[in-house]
């Protein structure tokens, strides 16, 4: 479910705490190219079965120049992602973080001199016990105990060069000799944990922006046993701007319908992902305005079971099977799979796409509940 590009998300992260440091002598340049001044992450429900689908995340792209005179390795295992509190301290890891069964995998990304490549680094934000923690995408180390409150993150590139075994395109195994080492950091950008807000009973605020759910009907019904007959379901979330800048947010790729059922479980998609073709959609909502991002989906018999399907009338679908009737609970959570995207409004003639940046504030809304019955017998 989660739309960002995925290379292979392994990240191997500093040892120990202390204050924020420096590097001589560098001759790797690292830039950040995609984050938002509005990069807010929403905490989610301690409750292990709230928001069980949804993990709020943030996604760092990271352009890596190589100005030495060899080539480099510039894999993951050479980026480490470093995290600044409030009090200008580095955030601590567990020192068995990348040992044992959890070291990831070291994957060949060789960059020559004066050329480039680009890394694309994910935290999700996850409760674990009674620990807040910012994890990994693969899950091989995290940061413990994350309280609500601004930070600063930047990366750190540091490789010793000489002979490393990884694994190539094609995931076969091959050693390269002769790399240069190399070093570098970039810039820190702010990243801001915050509790939502409930304003009412499906409703939060998460940094300034309403995010709600909304069913066009609390209760479904089967439809009759054929591939021809259906019945409409439509949950949707709105999204409202009460803060005093305009912002933009993307359809496309960007909700997550999450439904629970019975005992509290997750009713995983059996199917999701690109329909294709439109490009990227976005809406400019002003302050003080609301917009309505829908997921059209409808109830249907396919090969004698009941799927429930339906797509965000842009670029991306989900299909449920075998949905049995009962009682459910869905949220339609909003997370942008990019901030920095050429966009077409759909409130516009033209087709030409805008470059903008979207809102990184992401929804993590409250569950509505529903009810799925049989059909009446007569």
């Amino acid at each position: 479910m989660r739309n960002f590009l995925i290379f292979c998300l392994v990240v191997v992260l500093v040892l120990g705490a202390g204050v924020a440091r420096s590097f001589d002598k560098e001759n790797v340049e690292l830039k950040i190219l995609e984050f938002d001044p509005y990069f807010v992450l929403p905490i989610p429900e301690k409750t292990p079965e709230k928001f069980v689908g949804f993990s709020p995340s943030v996604g760092v792209l990271l352009q890596v120049v190589n100005h030495t005179q060899t080539t480099i390795q510039a894999g993951y295992e050479s980026a480490t992602l470093e995290i600044v509190n409030a009090d200008d301290q580095v955030l601590p890891l567990p020192r068995d973080s990348n040992q044992g069964a959890n070291k990831p995998e070291t994957y060949c990304q060789l960059v020559e001199p004066k050329k480039e490549t680009f890394l694309l680094l994910s935290l999700d934000l996850k409760w674990q016990g009674e620990k807040l923690t910012l994890i990994n995408w693969n899950g091989s180390h995290n940061f413990d105990d994350i309280k609500p409150g601004l930070y600063r993150l930047r990366t750190i590139y540091n490789n010793p060069g000489g002979t490393i075994s990884c694994l190539d395109n094609t995931n076969q195994r091959i050693t390269v000799k002769n790399l240069g080492a190399g070093r570098g950091a970039t810039n820190f950008i702010p990243l801001r944990i915050v509790h939502p807000y409930k304003v009412d009973r499906y409703t939060v605020e998460i940094d300034g922006i309403w995010y709600e759910t909304v069913l066009s009907h609390p209760v479904a019904t089967i439809p009759p046993k054929s591939e021809e007959a259906t019945t409409p379901f439509l949950a949707s979330i709105r999204i409202t701007n009460q803060t005093s800048t305009p912002r933009f947010f993307g359809r496309a790729d960007s909700l997550m319908p999450i439904i629970i059922g019975a005992n509290d479980q997750l009713l995983p998609p059996e199917e999701g992902g690109r329909a294709g073709g439109r490009g990227q959609v976005c809406e400019l909502i002003q302050p003080g305005e609301s917009k309505t991002f829908s997921w059209n989906a409808q109830f249907q018999w396919r090969d004698n079971s009941l799927y429930l399907s339906g797509d965000d009338n842009f670029r991306y679908s989900w299909v449920y099977k075998d949905v049995k009737p009962g009682r459910y609970r869905i949220a339609i959570n909003y997370f942008p799979s990019s901030i920095s995207s050429k966009c077409i409004f759909p409130s516009e003639t033209s087709n030409s796409a805008k470059p903008v940046r979207l809102s990184g504030s992401q929804g993590l809304v409250p569950y509505v509940p529903f009810i799925l019955s049989e059909q009446p017998k007569l």
